[in-house]
């Protein structure tokens, strides 16, 4: 994220992850290459092999790899190699990106998710949906009050919402959901 509110890349690009245009490698610093048609970004969130933006606005445009989904595009599909708006999603205050999915919090405090399902990312139950190139709503805001903060790791989020309380959803083989169980893929407290 660039003072300007531009966005800049390098590095691999083989995806469309750099959102020039183009799969041409960018080797390294000083050779950002600004991502054309993203301005007002606020934040950035990278991915495995794609890579969001969040305006001031609100409005979050994605890039790279689409292949679960992950764009918050109309379908999974091939890759994206410049900026395509994500569809539904308005009054996005910040957003975090895992492998192959992305998720989204607004200014109410919700939570959505789009791309692969394959660990829970998406839903309680994997089974339910493989990915979802829609934005998915996380709910345990009912529950548990507005989302007030989201971090996302490979197959797995997290988020802080009321009194402090940390829920976890997703892959949780290596422990990483906190709730004890290692290899399990569900929502934990």
């Amino acid at each position: 994220l660039l003072a300007d509110g531009t966005v800049g890349c390098f590095g691999d690009n083989t995806s469309g992850q750099l959102g020039d245009g183009s799969t041409t490698w960018l080797a390294a610093n000083p050779q950002v290459k600004r991502v054309p048609g993203v301005s007002q970004a606020l934040m950035v969130a990278a991915g495995a092999e794609h890579s969001c933006a969040v305006s001031a606005s609100g409005h979050v445009q994605c890039w790279g790899n689409n292949s679960r989904g992950q764009l918050g595009a109309s379908t999974p599909g091939p890759l994206l190699d410049t900026p395509a708006d994500v569809a539904n999603l308005t009054d996005v205050v910040s957003m975090s990106a895992g492998a192959a999915h992305t998720c989204a919090l607004r200014a109410d405090g919700s939570v959505y998710c789009f791309g692969d399902n394959l660990h829970g990312q998406l839903t309680r139950d994997p089974a339910q949906i493989s990915s979802s190139a829609a934005p998915v709503p996380i709910n345990f805001a009912a529950e548990h009050g507005p989302t007030r903060d989201l971090s996302c790791g490979a197959n797995h989020c997290c988020a802080i919402v009321a009194q402090n309380m940390l829920k976890c959803w997703g892959d949780g083989a290596h422990g990483q959901l906190g709730n004890g169980v290692i290899g399990q893929s569900v929502m934990s407290t």
